[in-house]
């Protein structure tokens, strides 16, 4: 849904450089595979005892911060 409106919001662009609409899903797919692998890790880091569930928001923390980081810079 939220690829939906945002590609609403952005038909007008779209429209008038039609190559942008290829780079949607090279975003999608880099999106979903970062996320992947965060889970993978936790997953793993939990299943060995590195990692308590309770330390969740530790992870959190550190995930959206290089999130921030990571969207500032490609913006």
């Amino acid at each position: 849904m939220l690829t939906a409106t945002a590609m609403a919001f952005f038909a007008d662009e779209i429209e008038k450089v039609v190559v942008l609409s290829i780079f949607v899903s090279l975003i999608m797919f880099s999106g979903g595979n970062s996320g992947s692998q965060a889970s993978t890790l936790i997953i793993q880091a939990m299943a060995v005892g590195e990692m308590l569930l309770t330390d969740w928001w530790r992870v959190m923390h550190r995930e959206i911060s290089s999130g921030l980081v990571l969207g500032s810079v490609a913006y």
